[in-house]
């Protein structure tokens, strides 16, 4: 440890002499050691201005007791270009009013304020003097110089205190032997009288100070509990707008990483708020929109633009994409700091260029702002909305309709198909620079312009078999179908083109078939009538007389004849059989059947009761549920039923068991008849209902085939159909329908 000698020789190397304020010391060495050490580092070698130091260490000793510290670091003014004018205006300059402290906390105004150097000291005096209640003012003078600065700026502070302290301690300190008041005093004094009154009445104006200070103070504090308590209100106001947003909202890192993230901004990215804390927004972007985002956070940055939007995708934590609008703004800060804190743009080291100058600030980027909206479903509208659009051009292109828009009050075409340039012989540019009145005879123009200038409703208007010119001079016929639009804004009419002459050719062949037809279906039903009624009566005498013969010959005759003579009368019975069924067949739909409600009960006994004798020789068992009243034929239904029942009772090799019902459909009844026969093969279940189709022999199981298409064809008459439902070996169910009475 040095000596005090040692220690004092060092002081006056460094001022040129030992000024008084470390005398009380100089018995302790340790003591005087701290002392200058504290006057080296905080005084001496604080890189703040000289000019800057000294005014401040001047007007802030008007709150100690002692005149010494005011009285010499007023003189050292003196040497550093102050006049006693200036230096008074200084000493008596009040403190910040609350007036004053509202205009340097408001953030948006600390800039402008920084430019002169009262600020300084406004915020200086007010963390000297109120430091129980300054952090405030704290936080905003580091904001605003950045930290190193900040921190000299505090030691400073702390030393003029320690000072005040120090001398306060030992009141019997004299300014009058340090040399600044010996050689600066006398002059400041004389070149400005009321300095001297100063500092006469200095002990007097330290109590007036003093109760001032405690008056403001206890007003500070009021103030201050009003504005912490107005600070907590808005920052609950923020939250619950940050965390109730519709909208995502976040707070980004200058290095990406997420720092504050609400509610909504997690349900949209699917991750946890600890989850996204620990990711960066490049972790979630897109790697297709990575670059732009960055290029545009770089803006911001460097401050090229002050905000900006883009649409971009996020990768949701389950790897789906999710399309976002976001819009980014960035919070800067004053001064340096740490983190690129108190660098220029161009981090240059940041220093103060001249003692005597403000010292400067640097807006710092702090943290970015951004505002998250999903947008997937508008751009899912969009994509679809594309995709439609995309396959309307492909179905507008390879539509077979020419299809044609025209403005309504020209005529003019505005919009022309590939098939409409086929049909016309024109290209679509030719199309396009012609008229409703270029593509039709002269001499139907009126008809056609008549037509288009009608007012239509919103339903599509059909004209059939409108004539059309094609550039070659030719003709064809076009069935259109048009309606009015709005097109490009403008009212316009949408017309389709259906080329009809190779089916107005079908249609004039088609009818000149059916014409044919009919003649030759009029040709065979009488011929199929003459057939079955002008045949049965000489059929009749040949089965009468072969009947005779075999009575009368039967033994008399040998074998052979008698077998000759039973063939003749059977081939003749069943040849009255075919023909009386063909006439039933004919005169289906030709004898004038009335239709009128019929009792289906009724008519079903009706039919069981003509086939009494099949029933009871094949041990038949005939049920049925009630059955309904329909609109028909009496006569009719009761074939109909008959043939099916006698079907039934013919294809069994059993007992037969024949069921009938009938259910009620959505239009109509449908009966069914079921039984427990011999069954069909599914492939051939419409071939029995073609007439004389058959699916055995004649010595298996009797009959012409025809029933069935006598069935068919009363069920037709009906209005209704036929089918059948069967397996081999599983008996049959036929159903028809028939409609219900309205």
């Amino acid at each position: 440890m040095r000596t005090s000698d040692e220690i004092k020789a060092e002081i006056e190397g460094k001022f040129g002499f030992f000024p008084p304020f470390f005398e009380p010391a100089l018995d302790t060495p340790q003591i005087l050691e701290n002392l200058w050490q504290q006057t080296l580092s905080a005084y001496v070698n604080n890189p703040l201005p000289s000019l800057f130091k000294e005014k401040l260490f001047a007007y802030l000793s008007r709150y100690c007791s002692v005149p010494y510290c005011i009285v010499c670091h007023s003189c050292a003014l003196r040497p550093l270009g102050m006049t006693a004018k200036e230096l008074l205006k200084l000493l008596e300059t009040p403190p910040p009013t609350g007036n004053r402290e509202s205009e340097i906390e408001n953030t948006e105004e600390s800039t402008a304020l920084l430019q002169s150097e009262q600020s300084l000291y406004d915020y200086a005096i007010l963390i000297f003097l109120k430091p129980e209640s300054a952090a405030a003012y704290r936080n905003q003078l580091r904001q605003l110089l950045g930290s190193t600065n900040y921190a000299h700026l505090v030691a400073f502070l702390g030393y003029i205190k320690m000072c005040h302290q120090w001398v306060e301690s030992y009141p019997e300190l004299s300014y009058k032997a340090d040399l600044r008041a010996e050689s600066h005093l006398t002059a400041l004094l004389e070149e400005e009288p009321d300095l001297a009154d100063f500092f006469a009445d200095y002990n007097e104006k330290i109590q007036q100070e003093k109760h001032r200070r405690e008056n403001l103070l206890a007003a500070q504090i009021i103030e201050l509990q009003q504005v912490q308590k107005a600070l907590f209100e808005s920052e609950q106001r923020f939250r619950a707008t940050f965390e109730q947003a519709a909208v995502g909202i976040s707070h980004v890192g200058i290095d990406g990483r997420w720092l504050r993230v609400n509610q909504k901004l997690c349900e949209i990215v699917g991750y946890t708020r600890e989850e996204l804390l620990k990711l960066t927004f490049q972790d979630i972007t897109h790697p297709e929109d990575l670059e732009a985002d960055l290029a545009l956070a770089h803006q911001l940055l460097t401050g090229e633009i002050k905000t900006y939007s883009m649409e971009k995708r996020y990768l949701r934590k389950d790897g789906s994409i999710v399309w976002i609008n976001l819009t980014g703004s960035i919070v800067r800060e004053l001064g340096a700091g740490d983190k690129g804190l108190g660098k220029s743009p161009s981090h240059q080291q940041f220093s103060i260029p001249n003692p005597q100058s403000p010292i400067p600030n640097f807006p710092t980027p702090k943290y970015f702002i951004g505002v998250i909206e999903d947008i997937s479903d508008r751009i899912q509208a969009e994509q679809e909305l594309r995709e439609s659009k995309g396959e309307l051009q492909a179905i507008y292109d390879g539509m077979v309709d020419g299809l044609l828009i025209t403005e309504r009050e020209t005529t003019k075409f505005l919009r022309a198909n590939a098939a409409i340039c086929n049909m016309l012989g024109y290209s679509e540019s030719e199309l396009l620079s012609m008229s409703v009145q270029d593509i039709h005879p002269p001499d139907q123009l009126d008809f056609v312009l008549e037509k288009f200038r009608e007012k239509e409703k919103e339903t599509i208007r059909h004209s059939k078999n409108i004539p059309c010119l094609r550039k070659d001079g030719s003709i064809f016929f076009a069935d259109i179908g048009s309606k009015v639009i709005i097109y490009n804004q403008i009212p316009c009419k949408i017309a389709f083109f259906r080329d009809i002459t190779e089916r107005k050719a079908a249609e004039e062949q088609l009818t000149q078939r059916a014409e044919e037809l009919a003649i030759a279906n009029t040709h065979l039903e009488q011929f199929a009538y003459i057939a079955s009624h002008d045949l049965q009566e000489p059929l009749r005498m040949v089965a009468s007389y072969t009947q005779l013969l075999a009575r009368r010959y039967k033994g008399k005759l040998d074998d052979d004849a008698d077998d000759f003579i039973n063939y003749a009368v059977e081939g003749a019975n069943r040849m009255q059989q075919l023909i009386k069924d063909l006439l039933v067949f004919y005169q289906i739909g030709h004898r004038g059947e009335t239709f009128e409600t019929v009792n289906c009960e009724k008519v079903l006994l009706l039919a069981i009761a003509n086939l009494t004798a099949a029933i009871a020789e094949s041990g038949a068992v005939v049920t049925h549920n009630p059955l309904p009243v329909v609109l028909g034929n009496a006569a009719g239904l009761t074939q109909l039923l008959q043939n099916l029942i006698s079907n039934a009772i013919k294809f069994s090799q059993q007992s037969p068991c024949i069921h009938i019902e009938a259910r009620l459909g959505d239009k109509e009844w449908v009966f069914s008849v079921s039984d427990n026969g011999i069954g069909i093969d599914p492939q051939y279940a419409s071939r029995i209902f073609v007439i004389f189709g058959r699916l055995h022999t004649k010595s298996e199981y009797p009959g012409n085939g025809i029933g069935l298409a006598i069935c068919q064809k009363i069920v037709n008459r009906h209005q209704g159909k036929i089918w059948v439902e069967s397996e081999l070996g599983k008996g049959s169910t036929f159903y028809f329908t028939l409609p219900i009475i309205n």
